[in-house]
């Protein structure tokens, strides 16, 4: 399976090609040019170096995060009018949710971050233990009286118990687990 990727959160533009599982080539751009400006390009020429065409492409990834969420929202909002309201509202959510202080969560990784720079790791992570086993606690319990008082919210029972689970571990997602190429 061949997979072109994009990352596009921040002020630089990405592109990668994964075939499966093996990254084939990136490409990397800072030059203050808009990603429109940069994006297509960058991948045409990624697709030239490692000699496949736009045809060979089985998916498309793209990161997202928060401030993706929040910027779709803003943008289907605005211009889609009623049609897109269930998406933007959606996005809305999703945004939101990712924010949340626990430690899966790009929150909970800010939250980290942000103890970490004020103190030490050890005092960061202890922090975010409490911080994300209280929120997702209290997340479980919202969502288990959803349940029992209107039967609405049963849906989301699956994703609050693992966003549970993972909010009282003491370490949270382990960093040496996490591997970004197949080797």
């Amino acid at each position: 399976m061949l997979i072109l990727a994009f990352e596009t959160s921040a002020k630089a533009a990405s592109a990668a090609l994964l075939e499966d599982g093996k990254l084939l080539g990136e490409s990397y751009q800072n030059t203050g040019l808009t990603h429109s400006q940069t994006l297509m390009v960058m991948a045409e020429n990624l697709l030239h170096q490692c000699g496949k065409t736009v045809n060979d492409v089985n998916a498309v990834a793209v990161a997202a995060g928060p401030a993706c969420n929040l910027l779709l929202w803003a943008l289907l909002s605005s211009v889609g009018g009623e049609a897109l309201a269930p998406f933007a509202g959606a996005h809305l959510i999703l945004g939101a949710l990712n924010l949340l202080p626990v430690r899966p969560m790009d929150g909970g990784r800010l939250l980290w971050l942000l103890v970490s720079l004020c103190s030490e790791p050890y005092t960061a992570d202890r922090v975010a233990y409490i911080t994300g086993a209280a929120v997702s606690s209290a997340l479980l319990l919202v969502c288990l009286y959803l349940t029992l008082t209107t039967g609405g919210g049963l849906f989301l029972l699956p994703g609050v118990l693992w966003l549970t689970v993972n909010g009282v571990l003491p370490n949270g997602t382990k960093h040496d687990k996490i591997s970004c190429y197949n080797k």
